[in-house]
Parts: structure tokens; sequence; C-alpha cells
């Protein structure tokens, strides 16, 4: 499907179908609007990562307080930080302004991969986490395979663009572990906030993989790499955590943003890029052949993630 838009559509028109999209290119308030910078509940800047030289000798699970720099470093008692972004995984949706869910995917893809590949000898991947097919892969031409993947899977109009929920979870299973029916990613739906933030978490503390998010009220796909939660250490499975904020990577250059830390209040209630809020999207009116579900109606006013379960 042609992604041009004729030079002869009125402005209004057009306006109409960039804000329907499933990837909107209208750049907002800056994301970082609203976000503190306060000290450790709210730092200026991502947790710093380990060198890709490190990973060998990292250890993921300190038994007390420490500043050691990476995704697991325990800053002060009581709280926990994990975040699984690595820099060599990402890379923007541009020049595709259809691709968010796509250029999710390989991103995520990448990330599980890199964990995987040095995790194991230190107990950073549960044991029995289904090991993935993938190779590391930032190409433009990789994101645009995704892409029709996830298109003609999923279970939205083709007369759309993009890609929905259904979709972006086969290609992850698809490209990461080979098969549609991996059951490694699903695609998740929640009655609350509150409830769609603590699963992610949990996804990524006990699976040590992303979660893919549907922001922008289902109009945009983005990613949660990690989180910042005080009480109970949920990679030990505990539930007893106050969400304190989220590592957030964002596909799409004019946003610009790779590992932002955002509060739990900004996630929640922020500017209109950074916001997580419930699904309005009515553009997938098929039933799904892998959980059965029609998205329109699976989905319709609830939030939505793509998160490991395996």
């Amino acid at each position: 499907m042609s992604r041009t838009r004729s030079s002869g559509l009125p402005a209004l028109a057009f306006a109409v179908l960039v804000a329907i999209a499933a990837c909107s290119s209208a750049a907002g308030p800056s994301p970082s609007a609203g976000a503190s910078a306060s000290a450790l509940a709210d730092p200026a800047t991502p947790t710093p990562q380990p060198s890709p030289t490190a990973f060998p000798t990292f250890t993921p699970w300190p038994t007390t307080a420490s500043s050691t720099p990476g995704p697991s470093a325990k800053p002060v008692s009581g709280t926990w930080v994990y975040d699984v972004y690595d820099a060599r995984a990402v890379r923007w949706q541009n020049p595709d302004m259809t691709a968010c869910t796509a250029a999710s995917a390989l991103m995520m893809l990448n990330m599980a991969t890199y964990w995987q590949n040095y995790a194991p000898a230190s107990g950073a991947v549960p044991a029995a986490s289904k090991p993935n097919t993938w190779t590391p892969d930032v190409s433009y031409a990789r994101q645009e395979s995704i892409l029709a993947y996830q298109r003609k899977t999923g279970t939205m109009l083709l007369s759309w663009p993009g890609a929905d929920a259904h979709g972006w979870r086969d290609s992850l299973n698809y490209d990461g572990w080979g098969s549609i029916k991996a059951g490694v990613y699903t695609d998740q739906s929640f009655t609350s906030f509150d409830a769609a933030a603590k699963a992610t978490v949990m996804a990524i503390a006990l699976y040590r993989k992303p979660v893919g998010i549907l922001g922008w009220a289902g109009n945009h796909a983005q990613i949660v790499t990690g989180y910042r939660v005080k009480g109970g250490d949920p990679r030990t499975g505990a539930t007893n955590f106050t969400i304190v904020g989220v590592y957030v990577t964002d596909p799409l250059k004019g946003d610009g943003f790779r590992d932002r830390y955002f509060t739990i209040a900004t996630w929640k209630s922020g500017a209109k890029t950074i916001k997580f809020t419930p699904y309005t999207m009515t553009n997938s009116p098929y039933v799904d052949s892998i959980d059965g579900h029609q998205g329109n109606a699976e989905w319709d006013g609830k939030w939505v993630t793509v998160a490991p379960v395996k």
C-alpha cells in the first residue's frame, strides 16, 4: 500500500488522516514536560548502562545496597531499579511514519537477544525462558519486513496504515522464537492504569524482556524497558511494591526519547506523547486466529500491552 499522499489532498483531510493513523507523525509537547529531576526518585537522566564488554561479568542480582551502575543497581535499600535497555538495539521508525509497531518489535527483539546472550551465566534470565532465534538488526529493511508480517497476520483493516497489537505480538513470536504460536509474547488488556502498570513491571522483572504499550490512546507504539519501585523486589515474584517510575523508549524521532525516565504520575497524566491512556481505536474488526478475540472488542476502553509471558 502506498504511503505517499497526493499534493492535492486538502490540508484538513490530511490532518484528520494523520490524527487517526496507527502511528502519528504529529509532534506534541516536549516528552520531558511535566517530569521533574528530583534526586533518586526521579533522575534527570536514565540509569547508566553497562558497556558491551562489561556484560560477561556484570552481576544483576546485588544482595546489598550498591551504587554500581547498570540495569539492576540497587541504589538504596528498598528501592529497586531494573532496566533492559541496550543502546545497540535501537533505531528510529523514520522515514516510515506508520512503522511504530515494527520498529518497536525490532528493538524489543534486539534487547531480548542481547540480554540472553550474556545473562544465563549470571542467572539474570529465568532457566525456563525459551532461547530466541533472532539476530540483532537495526536496518530499515528488516523493520519494513516486520511491518509487512504484522499487517498480514493482525486484525486491523488494511485500509489503515500501520499494525495493531495482534500483529505486533505475532511478529515478536515469529521472528524471535520461530513460530507465530510460540506464546512468548501476548497482547494483554487491563481495565485500569494501575493494573496495566503493575503487570508491565512484573513482566519486565520476571522475564527480562521489554514490554510494548499502545500509547496515544492506541494510536502509537512505545516500549517500556525498565522501572523503579519501592518495597518488594518484583524479580523475586514479590507484588508488594509501589511503582516510582518507568523507563520508556519511543520509536518516533520527533519525540526523541530513548530510555527516558518518567515518574508514575507523569506516565499516567503527563503530556499526550507520554501518558499511557485507554485504547480508543476502532480499526481492528477481525477475529484473531491465535487468541480468538476480535481486536476492538478486546481492547476498547482498556490499557493495552504486548508483554512477555515466558
